[in-house]
């Protein structure tokens, strides 16, 4: 076990549906060894049922009460969060905070209500972020015959997704003041288009050696 004195390092996959997040974040923690613990966003069993009665299922029905049932999920998972990073050597997530302000933007909220909705300031920090981009059409082909797939996985809303993942990315970058719970943190963001799975991980194991050393 982990000594309590330090946190784990917690590392962050995030980025577009279909660009091959669920098999990096698996694959780096079978690389780190058995004091890895991964966990995926949203944490809270209530969430995907509450998003299909919210708006109907639809991704713009009710998006006031989507962000709730979000916010609400990223409060919750936190409080596990904090045991985690006491409990093993390292963490790696598929999904983070900054998603919540992504899909707000998406979907009509500022970075200054999801920061407030959130209360991001006393949220666990990460390490570092990989976020893995895509062309929309592309990451949509990979992923429109998934059954299992939420109400966010349609070819619009994804191409809004790109967009405002590219602009979250550089408003942290010009410090944006409503995302000060991500200055500072190493991030950097791969292109899955046209590399492979495994040109991806060991790109983002580069990446991560370099951080984690330092």
């Amino acid at each position: 076990m982990k000594n309590k004195k330090n946190k784990a390092p917690w590392i962050v996959i995030t980025g577009l549906d279909g660009t091959g997040k669920t098999t990096l974040v698996k694959e780096l923690a079978k690389d780190y060894g058995e004091g890895a613990f991964t966990f995926h966003l949203p944490y809270s069993d209530f969430v995907i049922p509450s998003l299909k009665i919210s708006g109907k299922g639809e991704p713009f029905g009710d998006v006031h009460t989507d962000r709730l049932i979000f916010a609400t999920d990223v409060r919750l998972t936190n409080q596990h969060l904090k045991r985690w990073r006491e409990e093993n050597d390292i963490i790696f997530s598929q999904r983070g905070w900054m998603d919540n302000f992504i899909h707000g933007k998406v979907q009509g909220f500022s970075y200054e209500e999801t920061l407030s909705s959130l209360g991001a300031g006393n949220l666990e920090k990460a390490t570092a972020i990989i976020c893995l981009n895509a062309n929309p059409f592309v990451a949509y082909s990979r992923i429109k015959d998934d059954r299992d797939g939420d109400k966010y996985e349609t070819l619009e809303y994804i191409k809004k997704q790109a967009k405002e993942t590219d602009n979250f990315f550089k408003a942290v970058e010009k410090k944006d003041p409503s995302l000060h719970c991500f200055h500072g943190i190493p991030a950097v963001t791969y292109d899955t288009t046209e590399i492979t799975k495994q040109e991806t991980k060991q790109k983002a194991k580069l990446f991560l050696d370099s951080v984690l050393k330092k």
